[in-house]
């Protein structure tokens, strides 16, 4: 098994990327020798300007991932800095 973080950008391709690229991105999130992990930074990175562009097949489809595909939550500490 192979434990994937996907980026934002790969999530935004497959949703409505050109073809050929939006293929190979979906191909790889179908993928079922992979494991994904994400964080909620991802899904404050693409969901906002979707929702407020009104790209529903956007929202859908990175909700759909977000909810379903992501089976490990990578949390990041706060560090402060001084």
């Amino acid at each position: 098994m192979i434990r994937t973080f996907i980026d934002a950008g790969v999530l935004i391709v497959a949703a409505h990327g050109e073809d050929g690229i939006a293929e190979r991105a979906i191909e790889i999130l179908k993928d079922p020798n992979r494991e994904f992990a994400s964080s909620l930074f991802l899904k404050l990175e693409v969901l906002p300007k979707a929702i407020y562009r009104t790209y529903i097949q956007q929202v859908f489809f990175e909700n759909q991932y977000l909810l379903e595909k992501s089976l490990q939550i990578v949390h990041f500490g706060v560090f402060p800095f001084f």
